[in-house]
């Protein structure tokens, strides 16, 4: 089953084209690397992917059960916020909880210990 699909999208910026009827789709349980040179579209196709920026035609389509999130390249962190709270920004209740765990697991992998 597709969790995302990105039909004949196209995006322009100015005159230069980035996507011109592009597909695109990603079943539930694959992984994905985005990798190419600067200026070549990554940035954009996340942004499209996650609902922060409309391509100029096609449609997108996610699972309605799908949550993205998304991190900017430079994000912008308030200084008396800690690791946790930077990553679980935005979110609440059990959500807000469950991504603490999962965060804190990560780190400790990564051996990041103070968290």
């Amino acid at each position: 089953m597709n969790i995302i699909t990105l039909e004949r999208i196209s995006k322009v910026f100015t005159e230069r084209k980035v996507f011109e009827d592009t597909d695109f789709y990603l079943q539930e349980g694959e992984k994905v690397g985005v990798v190419g040179i600067n200026g070549t579209g990554k940035t954009t196709l996340l942004r499209i992917i996650g609902g922060l920026e409309e391509p100029d035609d096609g449609k997108v389509i996610r699972a309605n059960h799908l949550v993205i999130r998304y991190l900017p390249q430079h994000p912008e962190y308030q200084p008396e916020d800690d690791m946790l709270e930077c990553i679980t920004k935005g979110l609440t209740g059990e959500e807000k909880v469950n991504t603490q765990t999962r965060a804190k697991t990560m780190l400790t992998g990564l051996g990041i210990r103070n968290h």
